[in-house]
């Protein structure tokens, strides 16, 4: 898979979690993945992108008639560290 170089100037991320497994991350135009495999492999290009950006994790639904369902956000300008898991706001 052919994966899209990190803009620098992207303020907007989409992380998805399409399964236990598999996940990928996108910038906020969504046409091509960013990062994509582990979650340790993408949690790594998260930690790469600065404390300026806002990820917006996604998780598989399928209780309802959406397939994702946002599940948290994450603002690098809320916190002063970046740790190995960043921290997360429940929405």
């Amino acid at each position: 898979m052919q994966l899209k170089r990190i803009n620098p100037k992207a303020l907007l991320y989409h992380y998805f979690e399409r399964s236990v497994t598999e996940f990928a991350l996108f910038d906020e135009e969504m046409d091509m993945p960013v990062s994509y495999g582990s979650r340790n492999l993408v949690d790594g290009t998260v930690r790469k992108l600065g404390k300026a950006v806002t990820v917006v994790y996604y998780k598989v639904d399928l209780t309802d008639k959406v397939y994702f369902k946002k599940k948290t956000i994450y603002s690098g300008k809320a916190t002063n560290s970046q740790t190995a898991t960043p921290p997360v706001t429940n929405v």
